[in-house]
Order: C-alpha cells, then structure tokens, then sequence
C-alpha cells in the first residue's frame, strides 16, 4: 500500500518547490534583453509608411553629430597576422561619418603582421606602431595598449584584438553612438565563433549575463570580451595601468575594473555592436581561466561581484540534490510517491531552465542547443574548479613579467 509519511511530503514537497523556482534565480533569466526585437520592429514599420530612398541610412545628422570622432585600436601578437589580414578589412571598411583612425600595434621584428600593415598601407586611416625588443618589467600586451593609446589622436579609444570580427560595418557606429559626455566607458557583447567547442560559448554567454547585468545596474568589475571603448585623456591621466603593470595577462578586465564608475559604464547591447572572436586553441581557452584566477585578485569589487553568480550556482546544485536525494530515498525504501516527485521536479527543472536558456540563446543568436543548457550549468561549476586547482599548483611566477 502507498503511504504519504512525513519524509515525503517534506523532502518531496522542497523538491518540487525548489523546481519551480529557482531557474527563476539563473544568469539566463537575469540576462538584459538586447533591443534587437524593438529595433527591427520600428525599422519594419518605417519601411512600410516611407519607401522614399532606395538605401537605409546609418544615422541621422543628429546621431552623426553627436558620435564623436575614435580610434580604433588593435593589438597583434605573434602568429596572429592571418587573423589581422582576415579581419583588418572588416575593421577599414566600417561607415562611420564622424570619422575613425585604425592603429595597429605589432611586435617589433614581427615580419608577418608588418606586410600584412603594408599591404594596406595606402588606406590614410591606417597607422602602425611597434613594441620594441627591449621592453622589460611589463606584460608586453600591456605596452602594446599604451603605446596604441598614445599614438591616437582621437579621445574615444576602442580597443579589440586582431582575432576578433564586428558583426556589421556599422558595429563603430553602434558603439561610439554611446560614447557620449556621460559616459566613460563602453562595453559590447563578444562571444567566440560557432566553431569554438560550444561549452565554451555557452560559458562566456553566462558570464557575459552577470557582467552586462552590472553594466547596466551598477558598477562594471570585469569586461564581457575583448572589446572596451575608453578615454584617452582618462587612461593617461590615471596612469593607464598602474597597479597591474607587472600581471602577463587580465589587461581587458583591469581597464574595466580601474575605470569604471556607477552609471557612467554604457551598454552597447544592440546587435550591431555585438563581436566574434576567432576560436583559440584548447590550451589557450584553459589558460585563460587560470590566469584570471591569477588576475582577479588584484581586482576591486569581487566580492559584490561574485555574490550573485554564488548564490544562482548554490540554487541549482540545492536543487539537482534535493531532487537526486528524493530519488534515492524513495528507491530505496519503497517510498514511490516520493520517488516520482523526485523525478518529477528533475524533469520540471530541465524543461524549465532548457526554456529560460533558450530565450537567452536566441536573444543573443548563439548557435547552441537549449537542451544543453542544465547540463552545462551543473559543469561549469566543476570546470572552474578545476582551474582554481590548476592555479593553486601553478608557478605563480609564470603569471608575472618580474621574475625572479
């Protein structure tokens, strides 16, 4: 006979409680809404009350006006100069009508990325710079920015790699359309290609969810990609780096990190600003993870920082416990109730959190399964540990330029 006793109703009755609510508190149901839907709807009702030109204008002369004239600033390392030769015409060929400069930074003696420059060298917005051999005591990416920085003749900077793509030829108009007298930092979504292991762009997109919440909603801690728009006159007034001069890697999210000021941090959410990146190597994408936990400890705001991701990854793994332990229990002692409300409140959480996923996903037009989206929340958590163990047996020296 089936009975309903006390062990039950509880532990059955959380499981199922839990279920329900706590996909409500997952990145992928805080993640700001990108105004893409909003967006194309007024274009489409425009287009239909007026067909007068053949072509859609990027800007009115008010929002031309306003954007103020930047310098685009790309940084190349070494085996890069494929990628540089693959996007830099992407980059050239953006419209822009205040006008933009494009900087090259290379290595000195770097023969590859020097023809590729050359090889556009009749573009008259094009210039290059080089890091010299010489430089010591410096993360050399970090010399690399500086060096960019003090050869642009424009206020706004925006800053990017040379593995990385805009997503139109509008993507500097998007951005500097946010650069305005209010605002001292810009921020845009980036993701890697569809090509990159989709763990991986499923993770980014959940750390970019929290990152871009703060953006909006309070004070920026890291950067979502490897894009920022910053002041010129602020960087060198502030001393651009100082204070992590001698960390190899993290020069993105300690620009945002030092910079940033509540509500002064701009969203460029629409698609136009949205970036790829090329896919790393594995190793690359692993090393990365370990040496932000290198970097983040020279970071401000943390704690603030890593509360709301603790407390969403702490409902999910209650939950998948709550529900695994419901399981259990009931299959060993018999309790079938019990049992099925175990399976129940797994199976309602993954329909759940695979539907919240998938708002998210197609919002930001990932190329991922929806299905995947419980499973790789429960491994991210695992994955980052195991990077935080990796980090904690490393030679902290090889996260430095001051060796011993």
């Amino acid at each position: 006979m089936i009975q309903i006793d006390t062990l039950t109703m509880i532990l059955g009755g959380i499981a199922i409680l839990l279920a329900f609510l706590t996909p409500f508190l997952s990145s992928f149901w805080l993640i700001p809404t990108p105004p893409a839907e909003a967006e194309t709807a007024a274009e489409e009702e425009s287009d239909s009350e007026t067909a007068i030109e053949t072509e859609t204008p990027l800007a009115t002369e008010t929002e031309q006006e306003a954007t103020p004239p930047v310098s685009l600033l790309i940084i190349v390392q070494q085996k890069q100069a494929q990628a540089l030769a693959t996007h830099l015409p992407q980059f050239l060929s953006q419209t822009y009508a205040a006008g933009f400069e494009v900087i090259v930074v290379a290595e000195k003696g770097d023969s590859d990325s020097e023809d590729v420059i050359n090889r556009f060298s009749n573009d008259k917005r094009l210039y290059a710079t080089y890091v010299p051999d010489s430089s010591r005591y410096m993360s050399r990416r970090k010399l690399a920015i500086t060096l960019g920085v003090k050869a642009a003749h424009n206020e706004w900077i925006i800053l990017t790699d040379a593995t990385c793509e805009p997503s139109s030829d509008q993507w500097i108009q998007a951005i500097a359309s946010h650069c305005t007298e209010e605002n001292n930092l810009v921020v845009n979504y980036a993701n890697f290609e569809d090509a990159a292991p989709a763990f991986y762009r499923f993770s980014r997109l959940q750390r970019a969810s929290f990152t871009m919440r703060e953006a909006l909603h309070g004070t920026l801690y890291r950067s979502i990609g490897t894009s920022i728009a910053f002041r010129k006159s602020e960087f060198l007034e502030k001393d651009g780096f100082r204070g992590n001069l001698q960390d190899t890697r993290g020069e993105y999210d300690f620009l945002a990190n030092k910079f940033a000021q509540r509500g002064k941090t701009a969203m460029a959410n629409e698609a136009l600003a949205w970036m790829k990146e090329d896919m790393p190597s594995r190793h690359m994408l692993r090393s990365r993870s370990i040496y932000y936990m290198h970097t983040r400890k020279h970071l401000k705001r943390s704690f603030s920082h890593r509360l709301l991701p603790f407390c969403c990854e702490l409902a999910l793994h209650l939950t998948f416990l709550t529900c695994l332990s419901a399981i259990i229990v009931g299959s060993l002692t018999s309790r079938w109730i019990l049992l099925g409300a175990g399976v129940f409140s797994l199976l309602a959480t993954f329909i759940i959190r695979t539907i919240v996923g998938r708002k998210a996903i197609q919002a930001y037009s990932e190329n991922l399964h929806p299905w995947a989206t419980y499973p790789f929340e429960l491994f991210v958590v695992w994955h980052n540990a195991y990077h935080r163990l990796r980090y904690l047996h490393a030679n902290k020296a090889d996260f430095t330029s001051h060796k011993v």
